[in-house]
């Protein structure tokens, strides 16, 4: 009897100790606001055309940016975000720019 009473205290110990989830949506939403969030208090990113929506914690961004370092760099500060899963980066770059070293662009955008 005792053994069945130690059994019982057991499996109810394991399924209180099992981590709550909030809803799917309501995650997404943290994640959306969060994404927001970080994009816009980023400082280097003009943000007026980055969007962000957020499905079972897959971030797809879309919208139009300034450089191809702005899109890695928007890329970048979602990837940072608890609870995100992956990241759909359709960004599409609004102007090419002709410079003559683009790595070192790149370079000096992403360093924060």
């Amino acid at each position: 009897m005792k053994a069945v009473n130690v059994f019982i205290a057991t499996l109810c110990l394991a399924f209180l100790s099992q981590p709550v989830f909030a809803e799917t949506s309501d995650t997404d939403a943290l994640i959306d606001q969060k994404a927001e969030a970080a994009l816009l208090f980023n400082g280097k990113l003009n943000t007026r055309d980055i969007h962000a929506h957020v499905s079972n914690g897959h971030v797809h961004l879309v919208g139009e940016v300034d450089s191809y370092a702005d899109r890695l760099l928007a890329q970048d500060v979602i990837a940072r975000l608890d609870g995100v899963r992956s990241i759909d980066n359709q960004l599409s770059v609004r102007k090419k720019r002709q410079d003559k070293f683009p790595l070192l662009s790149v370079r000096s955008t992403l360093k924060f």
